[in-house]
């Protein structure tokens, strides 16, 4: 490939930079996503009817272009819950699911999952290989 200029340059590169951000933004939800399954396949509850809010509390942020890169977060969002029949804030209840020092809905025999405390060690050390990954599929050369 021909590049006329330096700003052809950076605008082609950019492009794959940013389709392999949203790429690797995908992967990280994913991750996440199975831990919420986790999460709810680690306890059947007996009292409450499960609404399964917690999948409409995590969110993809668009992808931003911040100096010569991109950002993407995922991220809980308390304001997507609605737990009406909870003695609970939707924030408390999203602050046991996510971080996990309590066992799952405040029952002591559910045990405890903690989404971000099991999933952020597999992303932390994924996401650079992940987006490393999703660069080279783009046909961007990166060193070893």
């Amino acid at each position: 490939m021909v590049f006329n200029s330096k700003k052809d340059l950076e605008k082609y590169l950019l492009s794959k930079m940013e389709d392999s951000v949203f790429e690797s933004q995908a992967i990280v939800y994913d991750v996440l996503e199975a831990f919420i399954n986790n999460f709810y396949d680690e306890f059947e509850p007996k009292v409450y009817n499960r609404t399964f809010q917690l999948y409409k509390s995590l969110v993809k942020s668009k992808i931003e272009k911040v100096g010569n890169g991109y950002k993407a977060v995922v991220y809980f969002d308390a304001s997507r819950l609605n737990h009406v029949e909870s003695e609970l804030s939707d924030e408390r209840i999203l602050e046991i699911a996510v971080i996990g020092k309590y066992p799952h809905g405040g029952y002591r025999e559910a045990g405890g999952n903690g989404i971000l405390n099991n999933a952020m060690p597999i992303i932390s050390q994924e996401a650079y290989r992940w987006l490393k990954q999703a660069l080279k599929d783009k046909g961007i050369p990166i060193k070893e």
